[in-house]
């Protein structure tokens, strides 16, 4: 009789891969969404209009003061510091999505 393995070496790689910075681009609209609550508290109303506009971490880093606009985020102090903490936080394009690489 063999023994079935795989299981095991599955759940040990996925150990590995989950301790490694991971793709801005991986992110997906709840890795956002924590990314969002950490990074731009000063602008936390807005986070329910990053959910409703599935806003991923592939158009996190294509995001504009127009794609803000467009999104219902009519202060334009508001879009401007939004955008700026984006632009900073995503800057090398890799992050650990529990801590966001960043303490």
């Amino acid at each position: 009789m063999v023994e079935d393995t795989s299981n095991t070496s599955n759940k040990s790689k996925g150990k590995e891969t989950s301790s490694r910075p991971r793709s801005v681009y991986a992110w997906t609209v709840i890795d956002v969404r924590k990314w969002f609550k950490r990074h731009c508290q000063d602008y936390i109303e807005y986070i329910d209009h990053f959910a409703q506009h599935e806003i991923t971490g592939r158009s996190l880093l294509r995001i504009t003061d127009n794609t803000l606009l467009r999104m219902g985020i009519m202060n334009v102090e508001h879009r401007d510091g939004i955008w700026r903490d984006s632009e900073v936080e995503t800057e090398d394009r890799y992050c650990r999505i529990e801590g966001f690489g960043k303490s």
